[in-house]
């Protein structure tokens, strides 16, 4: 019915859950690494809901990257969201071109980083 309403042809294949579950890694080990490090739950709440707001702002999931200003427009580049909303435009269309594989490429290196994150800032032994 979506498609119908906005004129764009998806197809749900193994490419699109596997972009969804990269994308929802990207930042996962950022999110537990301020859980664990951060000592109060108003601090976390606060410091998550700023995060969100600006990468909601910074990246396509509100508004396309092409009515973004160029300095927005360049930012928007080092956040994952903005890799995972172009990744799985593409998945659905079917699009398995060098822009996708450049997006799956960012979220791989994303999520490095965040278990990297997760490795050095969360308190694995006890001592």
């Amino acid at each position: 019915a979506g498609s119908r309403i906005w004129s764009f042809e998806a197809s749900l294949s193994a490419s699109v859950v596997a972009v969804a579950l990269l994308a929802a890694t990207s930042l996962s080990g950022v999110g537990v690494a301020l859980g664990m490090t951060l000592r109060s739950a108003k601090l976390t709440s606060v410091i998550v809901q700023v995060l969100f707001f600006l990468i909601m702002f910074l990246s396509p999931v509100l508004v396309p990257v092409s009515r973004l200003p160029l300095g927005l427009r360049t930012a928007s580049v080092l956040l994952p969201s903005t890799h995972a909303a172009q990744a799985l435009t593409l998945a659905l269309a079917g699009q398995f071109d060098g822009s996708f594989w450049l997006s799956v490429a960012a979220l791989i290196g994303f999520t490095l980083g965040s278990l990297v994150l997760v490795h050095w800032a969360v308190p694995w032994r006890l001592e």
